[in-house]
């Protein structure tokens, strides 16, 4: 899966959005924004979202929220404009990527669920 997201020519999350998402204040306006997507964007993030909360609440793969937005921040969010970067910055980075993904990820599936079935919208 992380190599399905690494090789998307656009990242599923792009850069641009990443501070609408970061200075969002609560999960409405998330979910404000990502309903503002294009359709294809909008439900893969969505469908990944529920699988990964899925994937975290097995017991099986012993996998926490925490663990799998560390795991996915970098595919997810792609690595950025093709620049030299520090290893702090890199670091910094993928910290506010991870953070992101793991309070979608805390979302409740439900939000996840409307967004897929078209009830949820901008």
């Amino acid at each position: 899966v992380k190599e399905f997201f690494r090789s998307l020519e656009c990242p599923l999350i792009p850069e641009d959005v990443q501070n609408h998402l970061i200075t969002a204040k609560n999960d409405d306006e998330v979910l404000t924004h990502i309903c503002s997507w294009d359709p294809p964007y909008r439900d893969t993030l969505a469908f990944l979202m529920l699988h990964l909360q899925k994937v975290a609440k097995s017991v099986e793969t012993k996998m926490s929220v925490e663990n799998l937005a560390s795991m996915f921040a970098m595919s997810v969010f792609g690595t950025g404009p093709e620049k030299e970067m520090q290893l702090e910055d890199i670091l910094k980075d993928n910290r506010e990527r991870r953070i992101i993904l793991e309070a979608m990820m805390n979302m409740d599936p439900e939000c996840w669920k409307m967004i897929l079935s078209g009830k949820l919208t901008t």
